[in-house]
């Protein structure tokens, strides 16, 4: 917040938020953890559990979401991800709280990880991992097809193939025993991370993203976060009583 503060005061948008559902829980999602711990994150986000959902410290993460969006330009409703992520680039902001699929944006833009931009985890979640993940899905064919799908899942899955796609797409592989050695600072510090959160249990599937629970649950989710972010709702205890009552009724 100091430097969200700092950045303010020097006439730079602090926070580059696009005012779309989908991104402004995901933000959320990051709040939650940092306000909560790892152990409320999956009890809330995952686990469902009603107490969490309607305890203090939900109302204090949307207290801290209420706080951030102080630090949003007034032009953010309905801002497309990347713009948001060419606002940073350009200048014009001083952080994006985004997945790291944003990086591919820097990348074509020819700026250097740690040199022109540095990628951090969410202030207070040091340890932990929140993840959404691309998958490949496929369909029931006949027997002499196949064996087709098996060829494409075993390259899909290869160290080679997870290495390459990964460093083109910003992201990091979903085997935890890819070789970081292609990968850029953020690529290497992103490997490090998911696989220190898979050891130690603190890594969690994303609400926002559809990962922490059924579709119509995260649905419902990502309409009282960004009614709340909008002002449509107008306190935290509102928020805390219709995100119960949201996710009640999508169960």
């Amino acid at each position: 917040v100091a430097l969200l503060d700092k950045a303010k005061a020097a006439g730079v948008i602090p926070l580059a938020l696009g005012g779309q559902n989908w991104q402004e829980a995901t933000m959320f999602d990051s709040v939650v953890l940092s306000t909560g711990g790892p152990e409320f994150y999956k009890k809330a986000f995952n686990d469902l559990d009603d107490a969490s959902l309607k305890s203090d410290t939900m109302k204090k993460s949307f207290d801290n979401l209420a706080k951030l969006v102080t630090y949003v330009d007034p032009n953010f409703s309905g801002r497309d991800w990347n713009l948001a992520t060419a606002m940073v680039i350009k200048g014009d902001a001083l952080v994006q709280v985004m997945g790291d699929w944003a990086k591919g944006e820097f990348n074509a833009a020819k700026k250097t990880p740690g040199t022109d931009f540095l990628c951090y985890r969410f202030p207070g979640t040091d340890g932990s991992v929140i993840y959404n993940s691309d998958m490949f899905g496929m369909f029931n064919v006949p027997d002499d097809r196949k064996a087709a799908q098996v060829a494409l899942a075993t390259a899909t899955l290869s160290k080679s193939f997870q290495s390459a796609f990964n460093v083109v797409k910003g992201s990091v592989p979903a085997r935890t025993d890819v070789p970081d050695t292609d990968f850029d600072a953020c690529g290497k510090k992103g490997i490090a991370d998911l696989k220190a959160a898979n050891e130690g249990g603190t890594l969690f599937g994303s609400l926002a993203q559809g990962y922490g629970a059924p579709p119509a649950v995260a649905n419902a989710y990502k309409d009282v976060v960004s009614k709340f972010v909008h002002g449509q709702i107008k306190t935290s205890d509102e928020a805390v009583t219709e995100l119960v009552k949201a996710i009640d009724d999508a169960k």
